[in-house]
């Protein structure tokens, strides 16, 4: 499927990757406005997509793909422009510098908020709202509810759904394992 700001590829699993940052789409009316290293777009997640795509396939997972830059708008941050990483310098959600804290725009021409507002309705929103949709088809499709009181209830008896379902963990893992074995595991759990 195809949206105008992302790329969504159904799989049947219980896997979703969201792959927000490989997009390399820029507007002309904003492109026109960015420095010159900015317009080389050196803050993207370069091939992200392709070191994923043979994975994703083979565990039949969903993915959703931004096609626009984070140069645009920046889908990993909070839609008020909240950090999401107190104490840490992170850019806004309509990014004004690089990484390296260069100016991303020519002078006096940043987004104002009014563009900063039409940039999430165009680019953040409906991205944001196709993760919601995949992730509520994938609960239906597997079974699982919402969680209420910290437990979880499936619609098959416990030992069935074990043998089907995989865990999300809420804290990040880092086991000793490949990109590819890491993604597997807990889908053959």
């Amino acid at each position: 499927m195809q949206g105008d700001v992302f790329t969504l590829n159904r799989g049947s699993s219980p896997l979703l990757l969201s792959q927000p940052h490989v997009g390399l789409e820029i507007p002309p009316s904003i492109e026109r406005r960015l420095t010159e290293p900015a317009k080389v777009r050196p803050d993207t997640d370069w091939h992200i997509d392709r070191l994923y795509r043979d994975i994703a396939e083979e565990l039949d997972a969903t993915v959703v793909t931004a096609k626009y830059s984070r140069y645009v708008i920046d889908l990993n941050r909070d839609p008020d422009g909240a950090s999401l990483y107190p104490g840490q310098s992170v850019t806004e959600l309509c990014p004004t510098t690089l990484f390296d804290n260069s100016k991303l725009y020519l002078d006096g021409l940043e987004p104002d908020e009014e563009e900063i507002e039409t940039r999430r309705g165009v680019f953040w929103q409906p991205y944001h709202d196709v993760l919601a949709e995949e992730i509520e088809r994938i609960k239906a499709l597997h079974g699982l509810e919402r969680l209420s009181t910290g437990s979880v209830t499936w619609s098959a008896p416990d030992d069935v759904a074990r043998m089907k379902q995989a865990y999300v963990f809420q804290s990040p893992v880092m086991l000793r394992r490949s990109v590819r074995a890491n993604l597997g595991y807990p889908l053959a759990i």
